[in-house]
């Protein structure tokens, strides 16, 4: 685990490219991915969070 921070909110400084592995991870089945509210709607280079993980709860 790697801990961004600041200055700023996780939101302004996490770059795309940390955006779009945590996509690749949050997709797999065997994954339960947490993370706070905000960054669920970070675009990534295809999508967002909320958007790749709709459904995978239940």
């Amino acid at each position: 685990m790697t801990l961004l921070h600041g200055p700023g909110c996780p939101v302004c400084v996490t770059p795309i490219e940390m955006i779009d592995r945590a996509l690749a991870i949050a997709s797999r089945p065997d994954v339960t991915f947490c993370s706070y509210g905000d960054m669920l709607r970070v675009p990534g280079t295809r999508c967002d969070l909320l958007s790749a993980t709709k459904g995978a709860e239940g």
